[in-house]
């Protein structure tokens, strides 16, 4: 089960923040060769990240963790 200890707030722009963040079920989604994916095709939004520690499952825990992105759907002809 994740230890997690964040808040996620809409208000125009994602924003995630908080003590701690278990990002390894997150991580080990990403490598799996299945059809199914963690995020949708459509997710379409600016995004801001602030986490104290992030937990990898690994020796490699990452502290003071902040990240500014946009993630933009990709259009298909």
């Amino acid at each position: 089960m994740p230890n997690n200890d964040f808040y996620i707030a809409n208000t125009g722009q994602l924003t995630i923040s908080g003590n701690l963040f278990d990002a390894e079920p997150l991580l080990k989604s990403l490598y799996k060769t299945s059809d199914k994916k963690t995020f949708s095709k459509d997710f379409n939004s600016d995004l801001k990240v602030n986490f104290d520690k992030a937990i990898t499952g690994t020796n490699d825990d990452v502290a003071n963790f902040s990240m500014i992105a946009s993630i933009q759907k990709i259009p298909t002809d």
